[in-house]
């Protein structure tokens, strides 16, 4: 199965670039530049606004990030920038009906499609309750269950916007 990779929109691009040009400028000094925490949760959406025909919803609870245009099912954005992290889940008010976990390359300049499906097979597959605090789901589990979803006859994920594959083969 190929990964659905994007290129991140042109005003995250210069954020990438900006971050880029820190790290170099500051290279002996340790100092990453990482774009992590609440920012790249809010990048993630974006991505996921600019590719997904999603729309935020109108009033916001926690744990839900957008709805489908289509159906009102809801979503939940999880993003990251860590190569080997998987998606990571606290208290919420509400379990999403479908999320769509993103991993964004700075350096590459992309966005790869890491799950997109049901929130509940990744909830179950987490060892501890995030009742606890926060708790992250095993990539290794994500990547397998969103290659089981992506090949069955009952495939359920976020749909993309009109015309985005046309515009990524371009």
């Amino acid at each position: 199965m190929k990964d659905l990779v994007f290129r991140l929109p042109p005003l995250i691009e210069q954020l990438r670039d900006a971050q880029q040009a820190l790290a170099l400028h500051f290279a002996t000094t340790d100092l990453n530049f990482t774009l992590d925490g609440r920012l790249v949760g809010d990048l993630g959406e974006a991505i996921a606004l600019e590719y997904f025909d999603i729309e935020r919803p109108k009033g916001r609870t926690k744990g839900v990030d957008a709805v489908v245009s289509a159906t009102g099912q809801t979503v939940q954005v999880k993003t990251t920038g860590q190569v080997n992290a998987g998606p990571a889940f606290s208290r919420g008010a509400a379990v999403a009906d479908l999320l769509l976990f993103i991993r964004i390359d700075m350096i590459a300049g992309t966005a790869t499609v890491l799950y997109n499906g049901p929130e509940e097979p990744i909830r179950k597959s987490l060892t501890s309750s995030p009742a606890a605090g926060t708790v992250s789901a095993r990539l290794t589990v994500v990547r397998k269950l969103h290659a089981h979803n992506q090949e069955g006859q009952s495939r359920v994920q976020i749909p993309l916007r009109p015309g985005v594959l046309e515009r990524l083969s371009a």
